[in-house]
């Protein structure tokens, strides 16, 4: 049987901070820790939700438009691939506002939306949220939020 290479060093490599352990990873120079459920879980999800309520081909329309639609709003400017949700939380205000007004006028729009509402509810800092902007004003146009 082969004996461990660790010498007793599997809990030497993490820092002490007074209390607090800080992992090797979070060590290193301009990595920091991100929730996977809050930023990563929704850029894996999202075209899911399309696919399993409105089919193969409706929800591939959908999305291959609305990333389109996304790119073109964008078109000039240095952004992340548009395919990821978790890139439409570093989109400027104006870009989230012109990208609002452009998609609400496409016919799939609600349906878009109400597909996926459900994620907008339950993820916290939902990267699409600006999206929603009907749902977070009142009938005299106040925010709820």
């Amino acid at each position: 049987m082969r004996k461990s290479n660790h010498q007793g060093k599997v809990l030497k490599d993490p820092k002490k901070v007074g209390k607090k352990f800080i992992p090797p990873f979070l060590q290193i120079k301009g990595m920091m820790e991100t929730s996977f459920v809050n930023d990563k879980l929704p850029c894996l999800i999202w075209m899911s939700a399309l696919y399993r309520r409105i089919g193969d081909r409706n929800a591939t329309k959908y999305i291959v438009d609305f990333i389109e639609t996304a790119h073109k709003c964008c078109e000039g400017d240095k952004v992340a691939p548009l395919q990821y949700l978790g890139s439409y939380t570093n989109l400027t205000e104006t870009k989230k506002n012109e990208l609002y007004e452009t998609l609400k006028q496409k016919p799939y729009f609600s349906e878009l939306l109400s597909n996926l509402e459900h994620q907008y509810h339950l993820l916290k800092s939902y990267p699409i949220s600006f999206l929603f902007s009907a749902i977070n004003t009142n009938k005299h146009g106040q925010s709820l939020a």
